[in-house]
């Protein structure tokens, strides 16, 4: 597996292709069985002529907790990155769905919590994810944006 690739001056780093395939797969289950519950619980007050409260009751609290399971999966689905480029000028991060560009001046902190399995690097557009037991040479990355981040802030 290779993990990081030197092209003139851009540092790549890169989690392998069967973490990001999972993520996708997880991703699309999960959009999936949104919109299944929805349309499902959509469809039962349509064709029902009364609805007992305990159905509703039951109807709701699934609706909640799926909410709950969504708000805890889905931002770290979605913000973790794929891959990382450093270059003199910038750091990109590739996620499951979009790409950003951050200048180093734009890197406004950078958490490593010990009880998450995630750095948290905050700009100013935003927050991403970098996954601490997906990235091979992990240690080597963390230390490159911390130096670069703050060679740039001062």
């Amino acid at each position: 597996m290779r993990s990081t690739v030197l092209v003139g001056e851009i540092d790549t780093y890169i989690r392998s292709r069967f973490q990001h395939a999972v993520r996708w797969i997880v991703f699309i289950g999960l959009s999936v069985l949104n919109i299944g519950l929805i349309m499902a619980f959509v469809h039962y007050l349509m064709i029902a002529a009364t609805v007992s409260p305990a159905t509703m009751a039951r109807q709701c609290i699934s609706l909640g907790l799926f909410l709950i399971c969504d708000l805890c999966v889905f931002p770290s689905i979605v913000l973790e990155c794929n891959k990382v480029e450093l270059t003199p000028e910038k750091i990109r991060f590739h996620t499951l769905l979009f790409r950003g560009d951050v200048r180093w001046e734009d890197i406004t902190g950078i958490i490593a919590p010990a009880y998450l399995k995630f750095i948290i690097i905050k700009t100013n557009s935003g927050y991403y994810l970098i996954n601490k037991r997906d990235m091979d040479r992990f240690d080597e990355l963390q230390q490159k944006i911390r130096r670069r981040a703050a060679l740039e802030a001062k």
